[in-house]
């Protein structure tokens, strides 16, 4: 799911951050059928990579290991943006993209 606000149609780069326990409990309280879907739930948030290493050295870390070969079984691509799986909460990761494009 793309994330509300920090989707930008024209990022060049694709955070995804997995739902956490406080917002599943929070969703499944409110919509109990669907609590299976939010289970495996991810936010998406398509930022630019420009933003994130100008920024952060610690993005700037992560981004800097190389990506798979285009075409490779191991690269994911999601609107045309390598995905990168983060394992922060979400509610850390928005604070910190909210704070970049403040």
């Amino acid at each position: 799911m793309e994330h509300k606000t920090f989707y930008f149609k024209d990022g060049n780069i694709i955070l995804r951050v997995k739902q956490d326990a406080a917002r599943l409990v929070e969703n499944t309280a409110q919509e109990p059928e669907s609590s299976q879907q939010l289970q495996h739930s991810h936010i998406l948030f398509r930022v630019h990579q420009s933003v994130l290493t100008l920024h952060s050295s610690i993005m700037t870390n992560i981004l800097s290991i190389p990506e798979p070969a285009l075409g490779s079984a191991d690269r994911e691509l999601v609107d045309g943006c390598d995905v990168i799986d983060l394992h922060d909460p979400l509610q850390d990761i928005e604070k910190l993209i909210s704070a970049l494009y403040g």
